[in-house]
């Protein structure tokens, strides 16, 4: 780790303990100090995606979405500046900012986040993986509600797909184990 890094995370872990303690004041500065941290980080070097991750966890579990989405935001910006369009990063920034809309039925803001995500994962991995699933299955969940239905059945259909190989993987490694399901 880092010296850059160290501080960051000992701003995260100082405001996280502030929170649990019952001392709000104290949590909003060294959190505040962290998002600025995480901003200035952002020109020098590229911390890990961890931690962006830990503190939009934190400023969410305050329930300060806005605070959250800033943090994902800068880290996206980071990485889209820095990093090949589909280095796993940058997916997993995608991802976590796509779930922060979800849980807020921001579904137009979430969509073309787990869409990317999806995309670099998919050409990672060379094709789907057990790790995409609930991905998809969202995914699939803000095309219904936005009455995008052929888009929708045909994400479930890959999902399904996706769910499948991963029973006939687990079926090869170890048949016992799934005679037992």
């Amino acid at each position: 780790m880092q010296s850059t890094d160290l501080f960051w995370t000992t701003y995260v872990d100082l405001g996280t303990n502030a929170q649990k303690l019952g001392h709000p004041e104290i949590a909003d500065k060294m959190l505040g100090a962290a998002l600025e941290e995480s901003r200035r980080l952002g020109h020098l070097n590229l911390p890990p995606p961890a931690v962006f991750n830990k503190l939009a966890a934190t400023f969410y579990a305050q329930n300060d979405l806005k605070k959250a989405e800033a943090v994902y935001k800068s880290a996206l910006a980071t990485y889209e500046k820095r990093l090949t369009e589909d280095h796993p990063h940058l997916s997993n920034i995608l991802l976590n900012l796509a779930e922060l809309y979800f849980s807020q039925a921001k579904y137009a803001l979430a969509e073309p986040l787990y869409e990317r995500s999806l995309a670099i994962d998919e050409k990672r991995c060379g094709g789907l993986h057990p790790r995409m699933y609930r991905r998809m299955l969202k995914l699939a969940w803000i095309y219904c509600c936005q009455g995008k239905h052929n888009e929708a059945y045909w994400l479930l259909k890959r999902s399904r797909e996706c769910c499948d190989e991963t029973v006939e993987a687990a079926a090869e490694q170890n048949p016992a184990l799934v005679m037992q399901v």
